[in-house]
């Protein structure tokens, strides 16, 4: 029985005797695809094609190359259908460049994580390739919802049906990517302390102990309108009018009630008083003749 091996140059190595004719054959039908036979199953090769001149198998298909052979200008155009139709289901109506740019570029980086955690899931396994329990593995190894997205899928199917019932047209994938509206300038600051020279200290806070931290800089400072002084309100006045008045009326009247009492009660105050002039001088003594 004969057999051969590969090298490292694809070229088939022959370690039996090997004729002639059996090298004719193995021209002759270069496209075939090969079956091996084990004793666990058997396995058919229909993606590897004859590259070379004998008809064994060295890489990959051509055709399946051709199928692969995407632009980074094509993928990135799917890129941006898929998330501008994400974001119209959302609500938006608009978005910036440099918002759908990051959002491609994150949702590649994470579709990429995803099939490289695949490959390895694969690698592990004994296959050249990711199956489909690899890229689940791989999602939920990523805290991917599987049924969350079954049930997108089946919603997704669903409105492309209702669309086609009602007749209504395909959406539009060629979104108008307007910048927002500009906001307001933002309040000047203030100038920056200047590195070189001290920072002022207040007359008030020089007192202060030199471990206790410095005054931030200028342009940390929040200004703030001066308060205006408080008006006080007219009601409030004229109160304060009316008891002045009140005030004034009763002292008024207390003032003229007592010199009305000290003009009736002179008499009894003084005569109590001792006339000591009385005893001074001499008595004038009268005569009376009856």
């Amino acid at each position: 029985m004969s057999y051969y091996q590969y090298s490292s140059t694809s070229q088939p190595i022959y370690t039996d005797g090997v004729s002639q004719q059996f090298q004719q054959q193995e021209q002759f039908q270069p496209q075939q695809s090969r079956r091996v036979t084990r004793k666990s199953g058997t396995i058919k090769s229909h993606d590897w094609e004859s590259d070379n001149t004998n008809g064994y198998a060295s890489g990959p298909s051509k055709s399946r190359k051709e199928e692969l052979n995407l632009s980074p200008k094509a993928v990135s155009s799917a890129m941006w259908r898929f998330l501008a139709l994400r974001v119209m289901e959302e609500g938006f109506e608009r978005a910036e460049v440099a918002a759908m740019v990051r959002f491609e570029v994150e949702a590649v980086a994470f579709i990429e994580q995803i099939f490289s955690r695949a490959k390895a899931f694969a690698d592990n396994s004994g296959r050249s390739r990711p199956a489909a329990p690899d890229v689940l593995s791989a999602a939920l190894e990523y805290d991917l919802d599987i049924s969350e997205l079954a049930k997108e899928n089946k919603e997704s199917k669903k409105r492309e049906q209702k669309r086609r019932r009602e007749g209504e047209p395909e959406p539009s994938l060629n979104l108008e990517l307007v910048p927002p509206e500009r906001r307001s300038s933002s309040p000047e600051l203030l100038a920056s302390d200047d590195e070189n020279t001290p920072p002022v200290v207040p007359q008030t806070l020089r007192s202060l102990p030199p471990h206790f931290p410095p005054l931030p800089p200028k342009h940390t400072y929040l200004r703030t309108p001066v308060p205006p002084p408080k008006k006080q309100a007219l009601p409030s006045l004229e109160k304060k009018l009316e008891n002045a008045a009140l005030v004034q009326e009763s002292l008024r009247n207390l003032l003229l009630a007592t010199e009305v009492d000290a003009d009736a009660n002179d008499g009894e105050l003084f005569g109590g008083v001792v006339n000591w002039e009385a005893t001074k001088y001499p008595r004038k003594k009268w005569r009376v003749e009856g």
